[in-house]
């Protein structure tokens, strides 16, 4: 299955969403991966598990707010391939 991005919940049943993404970058290194937080502000992946992460952002989102990550994430390669 070939993709471009993953929008992972932060909070899911039986997996916390950022260790979802650590291994979804683990099994697709060139996908974008975005945690949806349940905080009151966005918390972006820098440390442990969540470097590698490109984005986060905190629910509730506007789609304004979408697709200004969208379009800065089209422009730039996933986070493993900048490094």
């Amino acid at each position: 299955c070939e993709m471009d991005l993953v929008l992972v919940a932060e909070s899911l049943p039986g997996i916390n969403g950022w260790n979802l993404a650590r291994l979804i970058k683990e099994a697709q290194p060139h996908v974008h991966t975005v945690v949806l937080t349940d905080g009151a502000e966005p918390r972006p992946g820098l440390s442990g598990n969540r470097r590698e992460v490109l984005k986060a952002v905190s629910k509730p989102f506007r789609l304004e707010t979408l697709n200004a990550l969208l379009d800065q994430m089209a422009s730039q390669p996933p986070a493993s391939d900048a490094q």
